[in-house]
């Protein structure tokens, strides 16, 4: 099995993200929401996390590997983020993509990322939700739908992505309807969510 060298880690941790160019990735606003793909995947400690248990929080999605320099740069970044914003209802989900656990333990080791982690070994989660580069990183409402999207690396205590959460902090999220049988129309099942057509 192919192993990590410790060398790259550190090559890609003593090049901070500086000066933008032409591989750094952009804060993008979708121009609809889009609802989350499902993910419900183990963590380093084989517990199972469903980002919909994430409802009411907004949600940073990061999809990396241990191979990609540009994440491992990123990463003291949101780590930093995570604790700017450890007090408001923010979650960072670092989801790992086809690696061992112990290749990912040593690096998350060295870069001191300590938020939660996220084990996608199949591969299958990254495929769902389109990513094909890495780093790519999702925001997701309280709602649970996408709003922005990042493409490549990116400086995660810019402005630009400080004031996007804010923004996404600040919404409400929509009433949970919860609706009884008797309560639907005849004929019309029930849900969670409300009457089915």
């Amino acid at each position: 099995m192919w192993k990590t060298p410790l060398a790259v880690i550190g090559l890609a941790l003593s090049a901070p993200l500086a000066a933008p160019d032409a591989t750094a990735g952009q804060l993008g606003q979708l121009g609809q929401p889009i609802e989350a793909p499902e993910l419900l995947l183990p963590d380093i400690r084989d517990r199972a996390h469903d980002l919909k248990a994430y409802r009411g929080r907004v949600v940073l999605v990061n999809f990396w590997a241990t191979w990609c320099p540009p994440c491992i740069v990123e990463m003291p970044g949101l780590q930093r983020l995570a604790a700017r914003f450890e007090t408001r209802p923010f979650s960072a989900l670092a989801i790992n993509v086809g690696e061992h656990k112990n290749q990912v333990r040593r690096a998350l080791k060295l870069t001191g990322f300590d938020q939660t982690v996220l084990f996608d070994s199949s591969s299958e989660a990254h495929g769902q939700w389109g990513a094909s580069v890495f780093p790519t990183s999702y925001l997701i409402d309280k709602a649970g739908q996408i709003r922005f999207e990042v493409v490549g690396p990116l400086d995660w205590e810019g402005d630009g992505a400080a004031a996007a959460i804010e923004a996404l902090l600040s919404e409400e999220p929509p009433p949970t309807i919860t609706t009884t049988d008797s309560a639907c129309h005849a004929g019309a099942p029930s849900s969670p969510r409300g009457c089915q057509p």
